[in-house]
């Protein structure tokens, strides 16, 4: 829930500081400059599910799984 409202704050932040033109060519590159900027100075993560089963077979099947957030760089 946090990361969504941090990620929904630097949207506005960025869409607030970007100044329009009438050349939206213009402004598309701009806010992309600008989300590349942040994509790769940011810390990255990645999220690993694990399922007690490869495939369920029914719909009352119970499901089992734990998921974890890592940081990409450390894996911790």
């Amino acid at each position: 829930m946090q990361k969504y409202l941090a990620l929904t704050l630097v949207v506005s932040i960025l869409l607030v500081n970007t100044k329009t033109s009438a050349d939206d060519t213009n402004f598309d590159v701009t806010i992309a400059a600008r989300f590349a900027k942040i994509w790769h100075t940011a810390p990255q993560e990645k999220v690993y599910l694990h399922t007690d089963k490869p495939y369920y077979y029914s719909a009352g099947d119970d499901i089992w799984f734990n998921a974890y957030i890592v940081n990409a760089a450390t894996h911790t």
